[in-house]
């Protein structure tokens, strides 16, 4: 599992989990064709063989999945399955959490990060920073997620607005032409809810809403979509497992770590996030697999 594959790293707060560099990127392919049969994900869902299947993931539809890692899948001929949100693919200032991360580094700039800081713990009590770096960004982020997800964008647009900032207005996230360029030729792309809310969070209608229509908007928009549905967030209840059955999806992926047998619930598929932090050499690569391999909730086969 994979979000964001970048030349370098980012400069100011950021969300470490969120990158990968191009070079690790790369090395991270090279080593997988070693020992794994990389397939698109369709392939691996509901596979019965005994050869060790890989199938690499990208979360959100970010603009370098275009630019930076679809160059590398190419380069060794290998699939890969991006899971997007059709309501904002193409969308200035997409995800809630980007915009956040945007907002804490200019109001770090404008000599505003006290006023950030008592705006959000008004909103999340419990949230009581002393400074403001990545690390509580993204504490602040995991607080957040806990708040009705179809209100967040609003919340935090609020927040410009009270720190009298201005949006990021830069495209982080492919476009419908970048989409349809690469689908096909070795990309499959599937869906991420329709507007990348955490379902748990909604009411029955709208969680259903998200499952149907994320899968509808891709095809509406002349996608040969693959029925696997990605949680946003990794999360998900018994009612969006049931939802997402009655619409007829084969699967569904998670953000939890583990490897898959052929015991896994399909609508319950464990992936290995990776990024740079973690797996920027063979060896740390090599080991945050075996981590998967100890996490997996099925025996060995």
């Amino acid at each position: 599992m994979y979000h964001r594959v970048v030349g370098q790293l980012p400069e100011g707060y950021h969300d470490p989990a969120m990158f990968v560099r191009e070079d690790s990127f790369d090395m991270h392919i090279r080593e997988l064709k070693q020992f794994f049969r990389i397939v698109p994900l369709r392939e691996l869902v509901g596979y019965c063989g005994s050869e060790n299947l890989c199938a690499i993931t990208f979360d959100d539809g970010w603009d370098d999945t275009y630019s930076r890692a679809f160059p590398i899948l190419r380069k060794y001929a290998v699939p890969a399955t991006v899971f997007i949100s059709g309501n904002l693919i193409g969308k200035n200032g997409s995800f809630w959490f980007e915009n956040l991360i945007d907002l804490a580094n200019k109001a770090r700039d404008a000599g505003k990060v006290s006023a950030f800081l008592h705006y959000f713990h008004l909103l999340i009590p419990d949230w009581r920073p002393l400074h403001l770096d990545s690390e509580t960004i993204c504490s602040l982020v995991q607080h957040l997620k806990s708040l009705p997800a179809d209100n967040l964008s609003n919340l935090i647009m609020k927040a410009y607005e009270e720190l009298g900032l201005a949006l990021n207005e830069s495209r982080l996230v492919m476009c419908w032409e970048e989409v349809r360029e690469i689908s096909g030729n070795g990309i499959s792309f599937a869906p991420h809810g329709l507007n990348h809310l955490i379902l748990p969070t909604l009411d029955s209608t709208t969680k259903c809403k998200e499952i149907r229509e994320s899968l509808n908007s891709l095809r509406e928009n002349d996608i040969d979509a693959i029925p696997i549905f990605s949680y946003p967030n990794g999360d998900w209840d018994n009612e969006s497992i049931d939802c997402l059955i009655e619409e007829g999806y084969l699967g569904a992926v998670t953000t939890n770590l583990g490897y898959n047998t052929t015991k896994t619930d399909r609508h319950r598929l464990n992936r290995i996030g990776l990024h740079e932090f973690i797996c920027n050499t063979p060896g740390l690569f090599w080991f945050r697999i075996f981590q998967a391999m100890l996490a997996g909730s099925q025996p060995w086969s």
